[in-house]
């Protein structure tokens, strides 16, 4: 999980993938479910001044 976390926020943190991030560690909970683990994000919207916000330049 941690690494999955880890390629989680180098991504997010890469300009070239995400125009903004809008997401702290709040955003992120780890469950585990039938010993399975699952990461959930809560994605904020964005404010006014932050749109639009592209991935992959898109």
């Amino acid at each position: 999980m941690d690494k999955l976390k880890r390629n989680f926020w180098n991504t997010i943190h890469d300009m070239g993938k995400v125009s903004i991030n809008l997401l702290s560690d709040k955003n992120i909970e780890s469950y585990e479910v039938n010993d399975d683990m699952v990461l959930v994000i809560n994605v904020p919207r964005a404010k006014r001044e932050q749109k639009p916000v592209y991935i992959n330049n898109v």
